[in-house]
């Protein structure tokens, strides 16, 4: 090798380092950005449940001006990430949620927002399919959707198989289950009532929690009937 090519060739791995150095740099500047938005988003979406649990009041609205810019942020953060987060679907898809948890399930004002959330919970769902709260937020909007299709039945399965792997968060399928019960079929309410006994014999507080929702939803009775029947202890669910 000549002193020619020895001079291209170290100025080609020159270059190579230069162009490796510079999208290092981009791809940091990158996500650096949307770690701001990220947290932009976090903090709105964080403020908004802190009013809700202080005021007492689940159907919380926030103001318009502050939801467009929670979903601005939350808009930005994933437009400036280099790849497809999980979690920042998540945030994007809670966002749009919030303009929603005032209106009833099916309402057609909240359809287009509703679906937003559809589609950042299923983006949720193909980045991370193992992640419990995935499944649990993509079978939360099919919820408030009135869609009763494959797709939700294939959530409701997906979150049953990585909430018996996530026992913290089988509390809150259980809940979406009672929630859904009215709409879904015969095979899929006796696995909601498999839920709501699970959950019942967790403890007496689990016990305490559940008893005033399942009288919302008018399932206390067949609930203690099927309790009964598999000679199971619910504590003071059934008392």
């Amino acid at each position: 090798m000549n002193i020619t090519e020895i001079t291209s060739t170290t100025k080609l791995k020159a270059i190579s380092l230069m162009l490796l150095a510079g999208l290092v740099i981009t791809i940091s500047v990158q996500m650096f950005a949307s770690s701001l938005y990220s947290l932009q988003t976090n903090l709105f979406l964080n403020d908004w449940q802190n009013k809700a649990v202080t005021e007492k009041e689940i159907t919380f609205t926030p103001t318009d001006q502050a939801w467009q810019n929670a979903n601005q942020a939350a808009t930005n953060a994933i437009n400036t990430h280099p790849t497809n987060h999980a979690f920042l679907q998540e945030s994007a898809g809670k966002v749009y949620q919030w303009q929603t948890y005032s209106q009833p399930y099916g309402d057609v004002n909240s359809t287009e927002n509703r679906l937003k959330a559809l589609q950042a919970y299923k983006e949720q769902t193909l980045i991370t399919p193992k992640w419990p709260k995935a499944w649990l937020n993509l079978l939360n909007i099919k919820i408030e959707l009135n869609q009763y299709d494959d797709e939700f039945y294939n959530a409701f399965t997906m979150a049953k198989t990585t909430a018996n792997q996530n026992p913290e968060v089988s509390t809150q399928y259980t809940v979406l289950s009672i929630q859904a019960w009215s709409n879904v079929n015969n095979p899929t309410k006796n696995q909601i009532l498999k839920n709501i006994v699970n959950e019942a014999t967790l403890g007496k507080k689990q016990s305490q929690d559940l008893k005033p929702l399942l009288q919302a939803y008018d399932l206390l009775t067949v609930s203690c009937i099927y309790a009964r029947a598999i000679k199971e202890s619910t504590y003071d669910l059934c008392k």
